[in-house]
This record gives structure tokens, sequence and C-alpha cells, in this order.
């Protein structure tokens, strides 16, 4: 359960700063891994540290599958980086034809970052999430309770999501179906009030890219807002 006591406001400078890079590391994500690692990933990174220069801000960095094997034989512990530099130097690809993320991957993932709290005051909570290939979404075996029947997994992790006030963005690879994420990142935006920021330069013919802002959205623009009923 998440301890919303910790969760950083606008008046409240964070005590400390955590950042999940959940990468999908596969070869469709290698192909663009230069570009995206120099000109989206490194920048958002180091933005997010200069803008908590005051704060400590530790990188942690999650594949889909770990390198030089086939399948997860036990759950993958992110690793964990003082620097942002130094969690990309990190990454290694894996170019097994099932590598790719899932709902579940994403889910755990979640939990691992809300699981993130600083006894001495509140924290700022970012998931990046970086991938070729629409997420596979397994059914659930039994419907989450305080959720209508047919309520979307995304519209549930937002709101898991939502209400560890963490900020989530999507970089991936253009030319896919990303309604998933898409939904996920959507309803995030909607039900925690903020807007997209949208000043990063980017190339919609390679990378498509979501970035959450710290900015409230206004009165005026929030709209009346429920549950998705489409997915899992």
């Amino acid at each position: 359960m998440v301890d919303n006591s910790m969760v950083c406001t606008p008046h409240n400078i964070p005590q400390s700063v955590y950042v999940l890079l959940l990468l999908e590391n596969s070869s469709g994500l290698f192909d663009i891994w230069p570009d995206l690692r120099d000109r989206y990933l490194g920048p958002l990174l180091q933005k997010i540290e200069v803008d908590n220069s005051s704060s400590p801000v530790i990188t942690f960095v999650l594949e889909s599958l770990p390198a030089n094997s086939t399948q997860i034989k036990r759950p993958i512990v992110p690793r964990q980086y003082h620097t942002s530099h130094d969690g990309l130097l990190s990454v290694r690809f894996n170019d097994s034809p099932s590598n790719r993320l899932t709902y579940s991957k994403i889910q755990e993932a979640a939990q691992f970052i809300t699981s993130k709290i600083d006894a001495n005051g509140s924290v700022l909570r970012h998931i990046v999430i970086a991938a070729a290939s629409p997420p596979l979404e397994e059914t659930s075996a039994e419907p989450e309770s305080g959720f209508p029947p047919g309520t979307s997994c995304w519209y549930r992790l937002a709101d898991y999501l939502a209400k560890a006030d963490v900020r989530c963005h999507l970089m991936l690879k253009s030319g896919q179906d990303w309604e998933g994420l898409t939904n996920l990142f959507e309803e995030m935006l909607q039900l925690q009030q903020i807007t997209e920021d949208k000043t990063m330069a980017i190339d919609m013919h390679k990378i498509i890219v979501r970035l959450s802002s710290q900015r409230k959205s206004s009165q005026r623009d929030n709209k009346t807002h429920g549950p998705g009923n489409s997915g899992a």
C-alpha cells in the first residue's frame, strides 16, 4: 500500500528522488538505442537530476530480460546507481525473440518504485518506460476489488501509480500500436491533474516520447473522467 504521507507536493522539497528506468532490452530497442539514450533518455534523466539538485537522486535500471538468458528464472532485482549516466551505461541487450515487456513486468516495476520511501520526509518518484514492441497483456486470474467489472488493467495500474504521485514517462519505438501504454500515460495525467511536458524536440519517425510535467492542469483542462472499459 502506498504511504501518501510521503508523497512530494509542489510546496514540499523532496528528501529523496527515485527514478526507475524500465527497458525492453530487445534487438528492436537496440536498433534505436544510441538515439534513444543520447537524445532522449539522457537529457530527461539529467533534467530530473538538475531540477532536484538539492536532493539525492537514485536511479534504478530494470531490463525485461537479463543479458545472456532466454528466460527469467527468478525475479529480476533493479540495479541501483547514484548517477543516471552510470545507469544508462550499464544497459545490456538480449536478442531472444521472446524478449518484451508484459503487463505483469510493468506492474512489478510499479510496485517497486512505489515502495521507495524516505523516513525523513517526502519523496518524488519517476518511472520511465522504454520499449520497441507493445507489452503483452495477460488476463488477470481474479478481478481486482474496488473497480467495476471490465475496468481496463491499464486504468487500474494508472490509479495505483497516481495515488503514489509517480511521474510516468514513455519512450517508444514508432510504428507500433501503443494503445495500452498510451492509456496508462493519459489516465495518469487525468488522475493526477497534471499536464504533459512537450518541450523536448522529437523525431516522431523514430521515437514517440510522452513526458509528465510537474505542472498542474487548470480546471478548464480537466474533463469528467472514469475507469476505462477496454483491456484485461
